[in-house]
């Protein structure tokens, strides 16, 4: 501020160019004004005839600041219109109201169905239509009940046109090696065994994922298949597809409920001390520079947002301490839950973890002859309530090429470790998961009730009749 004109004329030019190019940025249009930054830089307004050396010309950002929105959006975001009521069937069962919305109106912009739920313009109805609460984004809806919205929805959805997007094409050669992973199919459900190296969903350099090849596994439905859970990319294994969207909702409630049993198998460096046990600690998502994020370990859970973590390993065979194979069975699905319990809690990494662990020693490295590993965690069993013929059902997933080259090298596969009960999912298994869930929620309770500050509770006297 203290500068000469010249510096003063500099600062005030980046100012009016970071605003033009904010206002240019911005998808509506807005009451802009520039005066009120010049006046806190203690500077004189500025002319019309400064905007000349800027690409964008003074009229032009008249011309976007004084255009209105559209009118059609103005008189559904007032409800000026008359109301439309629906009532909900089975189809929506545990669906979210605004991908309800979304799917409901696929035309009509996010932003206008996301102002209508802040503005309470979405109303539920859980009886009759004697009352109506407001919709919120993440309420679960359910059948039979009744939604509320303004009917210029129906209108704008007619007349908006979606962008087509171009959906990548699968030769005959890739159908047949997505078909190829195919483990069971039914009416109902499709199990596959996802290779390393895919990821299931896109994403950050994601060029192609699961989702692009779901049309190879449609098979004769008319649909593809629906995802009901996720694999990491660097994790191979089991991956469990829903045919139908009924079936998915029910698929998704058994995860909700803990009612699917999972293993995993995993070679870890070093051997686990114990040999046995269960992992219970919480695990909290940590911010990195250039949007990295990493999952770690949180000891006081009052201290920092975590969320509750429990993992159960066993140890199937081992190679003197350099290596082990460990069964795992995650009772909560968090991210990275099995990464980080052995890196962090059982200082036994997997065998090539880059990001929790070292990824493999130096006296590994030479013996295998390979400088950089795959991550060695894979998806071996699952087993739940079939939810067509509720007949439980279990399956099971050959091992990836790089984890039985090194299984082979370290001579941990062999008919030992194949009769190892703890190696697999048992019948006995599903008839106590119901007891442990119970044990584990009742464990947590104790530990909340011993960290509440402690009462003295004062006697009560014995009162008398003439008292």
């Amino acid at each position: 501020i203290n500068a000469e004109y010249g510096g003063v004329f500099q600062l005030r030019k980046l100012v009016m160019k970071i605003c033009l190019d904010s206002v240019r940025h911005f998808s509506r249009p807005f009451n802009f004004r520039v005066k009120p930054i010049f006046q806190a830089f203690h500077l004189r307004s500025p002319r019309k005839s400064f905007f000349s050396s800027f690409k964008y010309e003074f009229s032009d950002l008249e011309e976007e600041v004084s255009e209105e929105p559209k009118t059609e959006f103005r008189e559904v975001e007032r409800s000026e219109g008359p109301l439309s009521r629906e009532k909900l069937g089975i189809d929506v069962k545990q669906m979210r109201l605004d991908r309800y919305l979304k799917t409901r109106f696929p035309n009509v912009p996010d932003s206008l169905l996301q102002k209508l739920l802040r503005k309470k313009k979405i109303k539920i109805s859980y009886d009759d239509q004697s009352t109506w609460n407001s919709g919120k984004p993440n309420m679960r809806l359910d059948q039979d009940l009744w939604i509320r919205f303004p009917s210029n929805l129906h209108s704008i959805d007619q007349s908006r046109t979606v962008k087509s997007t171009k959906e990548p094409v699968i030769d005959a050669e890739k159908r047949r090696e997505v078909r190829s992973w195919v483990i069971h199919k039914d009416d109902h459900i499709i199990v596959i065994n996802k290779p390393i190296g895919i990821a299931v969903q896109g994403g950050t350099d994601v060029s192609e994922s699961l989702v692009d090849y779901l049309p190879a596994l449609s098979f004769t439905a008319s649909e593809p298949p629906r995802l009901v859970h996720r694999l990491d990319k660097d994790v191979s294994g089991i991956l469990v597809l829903a045919r139908d969207k009924l079936i998915a909702q029910r698929l998704s409630e058994m995860w909700v409920k803990r009612e699917i049993k999972k293993l995993y198998w995993a070679v870890l460096i070093g051997s686990p001390s114990p040999r046995s046990g269960v992992v219970r600690k919480p695990l909290s998502l940590k911010q990195l520079p250039l949007g990295a994020e990493s999952v770690q370990v949180v000891e006081d859970e009052s201290k920092e947002k975590s969320k509750r973590c429990v993992t159960e390993y066993d140890t199937i065979s081992t190679a003197s301490t350099e290596v082990s194979l460990v069964a795992l069975r995650p009772f909560t699905g968090r991210k990275h839950q099995l990464r980080v319990h052995c890196a962090s809690v059982l200082n036994c990494p997997i065998l090539g973890d880059y990001k929790y662990g070292s990824g493999m020693v130096s006296n590994l490295q030479e013996f295998i002859g390979l400088k950089k590993l795959d991550l060695h965690l894979h998806a071996r069993e699952i087993s739940f309530k079939h939810p067509g013929s509720n007949s439980i059902v279990k399956f099971s997933a050959d091992l990836p090429q790089h984890m039985v080259h090194t299984l082979n090298l370290f001579n941990l596969m062999d008919k030992t470790t194949l009769k190892n009960s703890r190696a697999t999912i048992s019948a006995q298994e599903l008839s106590l998961a119901e007891y442990r869930k119970l044990k584990d929620d009742e464990e947590k309770k104790i530990q909340d009730l011993k960290k509440l500050p402690t009462k003295k509770i004062r006697p009560q006297r014995s009162i008398d009749k003439k008292t």
